[in-house]
């Protein structure tokens, strides 16, 4: 079998549907529908292609999808510019305002897109990127990990004396020994 090292083709084609959708839609409202027929059938073929067409990658544990991510924000910023433009040329603001100059309508469209992209800016900088909850969560965990790491110190060094290691059963001493020890 194929070696599967190219998940560069699988962002790719992730972020030119991204565009398609986002770029497009004003002009052709059924994208965003075409994209979740397309997007059900492509779970089904990736699953077939990585179940029986290549060898079974091995999972790289990543902070974020890296570049990746810049682009699509910049894609968003360019479909937003697009999407005002589309709304420009449609003659909505003139039907709206019909007595406005074609320097005020481009100003309303310019204003426009400053105010949705300003709001975008907004809610970045209000809404973290992980939620308060998960942040709890995840610092339990640690705690839970740190502890069992003593537990696991405490037994391999055979020193049952220390942190109260007899009170533990030896399924609990199993289970932290377990999750001290395994990879984050």
């Amino acid at each position: 079998m194929a070696v599967y090292d190219r998940p560069l083709d699988d962002y790719l084609e992730m972020f030119i549907q991204f565009g398609y959708v986002l770029l497009f839609s004003p002009a052709f409202p059924l994208a965003a529908l075409c994209a979740v027929v397309n997007n059900v059938i492509e779970i089904r073929v990736d699953a077939f292609k990585l179940c029986n067409t290549v060898q079974r990658p091995f999972g790289r544990q990543v902070k974020s999808i890296g570049a990746w991510q810049k682009a699509m924000e910049l894609l968003g910023v360019v479909g937003v510019m697009v999407n005002c433009a589309l709304i420009g040329q449609s003659g909505l603001v003139q039907r709206i305002w019909p007595d406005l100059s074609w320097g005020g309508q481009v100003l309303i469209i310019v204003v426009l897109e400053h105010i949705i992209l300003a709001s975008k800016t907004l809610i970045d900088l209000a809404v973290p990127d992980v939620p308060h909850w998960i942040r709890i969560e995840t610092a339990k965990q640690e705690h839970f990990r740190r502890e069992a790491f003593k537990v696991c110190i405490c037994l391999k060094g055979l020193f049952w004396s220390c942190c109260n290691c007899k009170t533990y059963s030896l399924r609990k001493i199993l289970l932290v020994c377990k999750l001290a020890f395994k990879k984050k």
